[in-house]
């Protein structure tokens, strides 16, 4: 009985501690329900508030700044929705606690009800999960490609912009100095090329960020309800348009220069020309834009990394293998160093204007066998390795193959500078030389010094020999090619001209002495006959006089002053004699102005040069026994007689002395004339000569090649330039001298002969280069005009215009371009320019084949365009019928629409359904 109690007290107190168990997993599974649904509800008022916040988003931006924004807002909806992640996951764990034991059927069903909700609730809000996840992942994609465009576009257009600003300045500057020197010819050619090299790179620009906008187009189409704003394309077409103008002023410059006989193709597709160097501006501007897309990228990537699940991207790193780190050791980098060395070294010593020095390249000589060795062996440790790169070894073969080529281009640079160094050395020495024998002709009085003067001249011909066969090797050397302003041919033809005139100056000179020389001896031959006749005669004039000095001065008692006296007379006697001879010599020879008494000038000068000692002896004689005479009256008469003499004498010297002045000027100016016709000369038989040579050198059939016609007009311009070099002279000397003299008509026609077949060939090819460079303008005018026709014809199509007024724009369009260009005129021109070409001799096969071909591609897209205009016409007419009866149709929709509202509010009858039936039908007939 006892047992039976505790058991029965022991089975009461289970039970209530499993009621009070049971109560207490009650209240807690109540509780876990309570914060469950307080959870399910915030998240619930979460997604409603996000899918607000989504629905006033709007679409993505039309600008870089909008899209920058949105980005940012993106990035803290992801991160508010990384924070929501727990509640989710502790949702998608939800507990449903089954109290129901004990209760009856009734709460059973209220129990399954409420959990079916519950299940629901929690499919609806997974549902709404994976929308919002969807939908921002997406979203964030859309916002990465259109910044990745947007910032290529503003990239792309800002650089280009840049560029076109730099490059039209640089062309207008050209534009607005044109010139024919050869110095600034080159500077402005190495311009065009510049520009010319940089088209092609810039080209590349254009055409990507024509596929920019293309696909930004695509993009706002197919993904967002907005559209790319018209300053897109409209920034777009103004580029085209600057780039059209860009390329027709440089046309335009590369015909005005080949229409100075300058082959400009040679220098666009030179290959020594160093790759263009970007302006400062735009350099700081490509480092500022990649700096913002390194920005950009980043905010991008965290965005990404915060996102989790969401929008997740994975960096690919570069992989790291043994045998990649093995390629790029030591090896490698000696290799990258040294290549990288030399190539900046090298680069600004291929510029044109860089002059090599002589002893500039024993040093890096060495250096480039070496870095050839590190190539090769590194080649050989890439090929050793197992499944090597390819992309590495041809990285370095290309590297090698690169610098052989800018060593081989520097090797040629230096032996023509070597070459040009030595040509300019000898030129120079020589040149001191035949200065020293410019000297020697002027001042030298002695013909034997003369002639010694002239061996030696004959000796350095020898040297000029040497110079010539010099000259010809810079020449023949292959850097002349890249050395178009070099001046050695014409340094050389002036040196020539000059020698030839030193060497006939020699001639000249020697010949002016000897003449000399004999006048000089018939002068003194004349002059011992004069004493030996003044001698014979002596006695009678002393003892004539001897009486009268006695008797007049009372010099009779004074042997010495007697002998003083007769001193005088004697040389006065003399003076007289002389003075008689020349004042016949005067009046009969030189007064005429003849050779002969010109001739005589020089030994009268010398004569009036011994006898002025003698007159200041007899006159500083005679005043001394004019002091000393006794009486004065005899004085006064030997005074007087003394003063008539003096007088005499000066009126002769005066007068002989202008002789002498005006016969110096007159043959100082006679040489100088004879001189510049000598080298006028020389100059015509020269260039006679070297015209000759030309011709011969040339073959006499038509040009078919442009090289041909930019050659030879080039060579034609060295003789037009030293044509006109010479011009001036020639001018000069036929203005002061008599056209009728036989010499000087001779001269002025072998002038005329020789010079106006030259001018007048030279004035051909200029023509010709200049109609040659007009038609390759117009050329490339006319195809992109056709370009731009077909291009436009090809955008019409069916699908591009949704109603009649799309279409008529495009008809319009199409009309107004075609309508707005000359292309008749411009074919027209092409064809008299080709005509023009063909009567000069000058018949090049792509000439003819381009305007045949221009003429076909006008005719065939004229063809279409014309098919295209009334293939347009007539969709317009019918999208207008189309229209017409789409509004018909709405009109009636409209109606019946009023009709079926008026009776469901006047609620239609059986009796009204006849008569309104029959009206239906009339007037679904009418329709």
């Amino acid at each position: 009985k006892d047992v039976r109690v505790r058991v029965k007290v022991l089975s009461d107190k289970w039970e209530e501690l499993r009621v009070l168990a049971m109560n207490r997993q009650s209240k807690i599974f109540e509780l876990l329900m309570t914060l469950q649904k307080e959870k399910m509800k915030e998240l619930r008022g979460w997604m409603t508030l996000t899918e607000d916040r989504i629905s006033r988003m709007g679409s993505i931006g039309i600008n870089l700044e909008d899209i920058d924004k949105q980005m940012r807002e993106h990035s803290v909806l992801q991160k508010d929705l990384e924070s929501q992640q727990t509640i989710v996951n502790s949702i998608s764990n939800f507990i449903i606690a089954d109290i129901g034991e004990g209760k009856s059927e009734g709460h059973v069903s209220s129990s399954n009800s409420n959990e079916q909700e519950l299940e629901d609730q929690v499919t609806a809000l997974g549902e709404r999960w994976i929308h919002l996840c969807v939908w921002i992942e997406d979203r964030w994609s859309a916002l990465k490609d259109a910044s990745k465009l947007w910032s290529s576009f503003s990239t792309e257009k800002e650089v280009l912009n840049i560029w076109l600003d730099n490059s039209m300045s640089t062309l207008k500057q050209v534009e607005r100095s044109p010139t024919e020197d050869m110095k600034e010819l080159m500077i402005q050619l190495r311009l065009i090329a510049t520009i010319h090299a940089e088209v092609n790179s810039y080209q590349r620009k254009m055409s990507s960020l024509e596929k920019t906008v293309d696909f930004l187009c695509l993009r706002y189409e197919s993904t967002s309800a907005s559209s790319v704003p018209e300053s897109v394309t409209k920034d777009l077409e103004l580029l085209q348009d600057r780039w059209e103008i860009l390329r027709d002023i440089l046309e335009a410059q590369k015909q005005r220069i080949s229409s100075l006989g300058i082959n400009i193709e040679n220098y666009l597709e030179s290959p020594t020309v160093p790759p263009p160097s970007r302006e400062p501006q735009q350099q700081q501007h490509e480092e500022s834009v990649s700096k913002k897309e390194l920005t950009t990228n980043a905010i991008i990537s965290m965005a990404c990394k915060s996102n989790g699940g969401v929008a997740e991207e994975s960096p690919c790193g570069e992989d790291s293998t043994p045998k990649k780190r093995k390629i790029t050791g030591s090896k490698r980098i000696q290799f990258e160093t040294s290549y990288a060395k030399l190539v900046a070294w090298l680069h600004p010593r291929l510029e044109p204007s860089y002059e090599i020095k002589v002893d500039e390249d024993i040093s890096i000589e060495s250096e480039v066998n070496k870095t050839f060795e590190l190539g090769k062996d590194l080649i050989r440790t890439i090929i050793s390795e197992a499944d090597f790169p390819p992309d590495y070894l041809e990285n370095v073969r290309f590297k090698i193959k690169e610098l052989e080529a800018l060593w081989g281009y520097f090797d040629i640079k230096r032996q023509y500078s070597s070459l040009k160094s030595n040509f300019y050395k000898e030129l120079a020495s020589l040149k001191k030389f035949l200065d020293v024998s410019q000297k020697l002709i002027e001042s030298c009085e002695d013909i034997e010094c003369l002639r010694t003067g002239k061996e030696a001249f004959i000796k350095h011909s020898e040297t000029l020999d040497s110079i010539k066969r010099l000259s010809k090797e810079v020449a023949l050397c292959p850097g002349a090619l890249q050395d178009p302003s070099s001046s050695v041919k014409s340094d050389l033809y002036s040196f020539c001209d000059k020698w030839e005139l030193i060497e006939s100056g020699f001639e000249a000179k020697e010949i002016e002495l000897i003449k000399r020389n004999k006048l000089l001896e018939r002068q003194l031959k004349k002059s011992h006959a004069t004493e030996n006749r003044l001698g014979g005669g002596s006695g009678a004039i002393s003892s004539h006089t001897n009486g009268n000095m006695k008797t007049d001065l009372g010099f009779e008692t004074d042997p010495n002053k007697m002998d003083k006296l007769r001193t005088i007379y004697s040389d006065v006697e003399e003076l007289e004699a002389w003075m008689n001879q020349t004042e016949k010599s005067l009046s009969s020879n030189l007064d005429d102005g003849s050779d002969h008494g010109n001739r005589l000038l020089p030994g009268l000068i010398e004569d009036l040069t011994a006898l002025e000692k003698k007159l200041d002896n007899m006159n500083s004689m005679g005043s001394m026994l004019m002091t000393e005479a006794r009486d004065e009256s005899k004085a006064k008469i030997f005074e007087n007689y003394l003063k008539n003499t003096h007088e005499r004498w000066t009126s002769i010297a005066e007068n002989l002395k202008d002789k002498h002045s005006s016969y110096l000027h007159k043959m100082e100016k006679s040489r100088q004339m004879e001189e510049s016709r000598g080298e006028i000369l020389q100059f015509l038989k020269n260039i006679q000569r070297d015209y000759e040579n030309l011709i011969s050198s040339q073959s006499h059939s038509q040009l078919t090649k442009p090289q041909e016609l930019s050659q030879r007009t080039f060579k034609l311009l060295h003789f037009k330039d030293r044509i006109e070099k010479k011009r001036q002279i020639f001018d000069e000397l036929i203005k002061n001298t008599e056209s009728e003299d036989p010499p000087w008509l001779e001269l002025q026609k072998n002038w005329d002969t020789t010079t106006e077949s030259i001018l007048n060939r030279y004035n051909i090819m200029k023509n010709s280069s200049a109609d040659y460079g007009e038609f390759k303008s117009l050329a490339a005018q006319e195809s992109d005009w056709l370009e731009r026709l077909e291009k436009k014809l090809r955008k019409s199509t069916l699908t591009t215009a949704a109603d009649a007024e799309e279409i008529s724009e495009a008809l319009d369009d199409i009309e107004n371009f075609i309508h707005n260009h000359s292309s008749a005129e411009r074919l027209g021109r092409l064809e008299e320019l080709t005509e023009s070409l063909s009567q000069n001799g000058i018949k090049f096969d792509s000439v003819f084949v381009e305007t045949n071909k221009l003429k076909d591609r006008w005719n065939d897209l004229s063809k279409r365009a014309k098919e295209r205009t009334s293939l347009l016409e007539g969709l317009i007419v019918e999208a207008q019928e189309w229209e017409y009866k789409i509004l018909s149709v709405q009109d009636w929709l409209s109606e019946r629409d009023m009709l079926l509202s008026s009776h469901l509010e006047h609620e239609l009858n059986v009796d009204d359904l006849p008569e309104e039936t029959q009206v239906h039908n009339c007037n679904d007939l009418y329709f």
